[in-house]
């Protein structure tokens, strides 16, 4: 009779207790952006403790995390660092590093890590396609995609991968160099695209009926990929000023979306096995690079610093934050999603919870998390943590941390 009082009481807990799952790679396990945490606060309504806050490098890549482990990849001294720190503490398990980081315009490293298995794998901005071993991080071979394709950088850096589908890498290529290259587990180039001049966007794999088709945002055009051979399946013009098309392809249910700014607008296309037809063409969504998140048939996105529900694939717009929403985002400001509830950092440090749902949004608390600038990496929910990536404003050498928050429900 105890046993089963004491069985019956944990069953009744059981909603509270904090549920985590891993973040291995770019918008999280299922590539949607949306976490299934539980036993995180409703509200964050008073600055959350600091757990831990580490120095790291220059760059825009996201923190990832895997079996009580956060890795985050940036630049430090001219060299592309991959780090890993223990979830919890903060410590530091390992850090290895290489020459021949991005230090051109904003500095610093674009492209998330992906794990798979007992590798991690990274896309440096200078081009760099490397494997480490996860447990240590020892180098187990590096290519240099800009060199194999004969491209040149993109003006802000590569940062079009890596993707890890099956047994193959996708990435973007360079500026007059393919669009996209597929590269092997063991770092052996499989195909390079028929269609040249990457772009900034992580490519993604569509399955229409039993055909699967590589999509690559490239720098003027959207592309259908054969993921087999490379071959061009169709192609659809799609030129931003400076060649920008960096926002996450999004696809469900037969349907692809994507957005870019520069007042050029988002495009829905309808895809069949052998080609794509246009469903909508608008220039009311303007999302210039962070990714759309896509929960029971609704798009969230920051357009241009507005917050914006779009219906999907119909793209009607549902609603717009209102102006006096200013600090929600910013052109640069992120979320990821938890049950109906956005976690919204904006570019400046502002953290916002706010309720979205196909009816409507509501602000459910908003606090200055911390002073910074070009908070530009997605924030990461983990283990009842809140990780963030971001430059500190007032420090004269704008020292990049990496912070560790508790955000669990008391």
């Amino acid at each position: 009779m105890i046993r089963r009082t004491v069985l019956l009481a944990t069953i009744g807990l059981l909603p509270a207790l904090l549920l985590a799952e891993d973040w291995p790679r770019w918008m999280g396990p299922r590539g949607d952006q949306i976490s299934k945490e539980t036993g995180i606060l409703a509200k964050i309504e008073q600055p959350p403790k600091e757990m831990w806050s580490a120095k790291v490098g220059q760059g825009y890549s996201s923190p990832i995390a895997y079996q009580g482990r956060i890795y985050l990849f940036s630049v430090v001294n001219k060299q592309d660092v991959l780090h890993c720190f223990d979830a919890a503490s903060g410590k530091v398990l390992w850090e290895q590093a290489y020459d021949g980081g991005y230090i051109g315009s904003y500095p610093g490293t674009r492209a998330t890590p992906t794990i798979e298995g007992q590798s991690i794998y990274t896309y440096g901005g200078n081009g760099d396609l490397v494997c480490r071993n996860l447990e240590d991080g020892k180098l187990v071979w590096r290519i240099n995609i800009l060199q194999e394709t004969k491209g040149k950088n993109q003006g802000w850096g590569v940062s079009g991968g890596p993707a890890l589908i099956g047994d193959t890498i996708y990435v973007q290529g360079g500026v007059g160099g393919n669009a996209a290259v597929a590269v092997s587990l063991d770092g052996k180039i499989k195909w390079k695209s028929e269609e040249l001049g990457g772009g900034y966007a992580y490519p993604i794999m569509a399955q229409i009926g039993d055909v699967r088709q590589l999509i690559c945002f490239a720098n003027k055009a959207l592309l259908g990929i054969n993921p087999q051979d490379g071959k061009t399946l169709w192609k659809h013009e799609w030129v931003t000023d400076y060649d920008v098309n960096a926002v996450t392809p999004v696809f469900s249910d037969g349907h692809l979306f994507i957005t870019s700014n520069y007042k050029k607008g988002a495009l829905i296309m309808k895809l069949s096995a052998t080609g794509a037809t246009k469903v909508l063409d608008t220039k009311e969504v303007t999302g210039h690079y962070q990714p759309v998140i896509l929960d029971r048939g609704h798009l969230y996105v920051n357009s241009d610093g507005t917050l914006k529900c779009v219906s999907f694939p119909d793209g009607a717009i549902k609603w717009s934050s209102p102006r006096t929403e200013r600090r929600l985002l910013g052109p640069g400001g992120t979320m990821v999603r938890v049950d109906d509830r956005l976690l919204v950092l904006s570019d400046r440090g502002v953290l916002s919870v706010v309720k979205a749902t196909p009816e409507g949004m509501e602000r459910l608390s908003q606090i200055k998390l911390l002073e910074a600038n070009e908070v530009w990496s997605t924030p990461l929910v983990y283990q009842g943590r809140l990780y963030v990536k971001a430059d500190i404003s007032g420090d004269e050498k704008k020292e990049p941390r990496l912070f560790c928050y508790d955000i669990k429900a008391q």
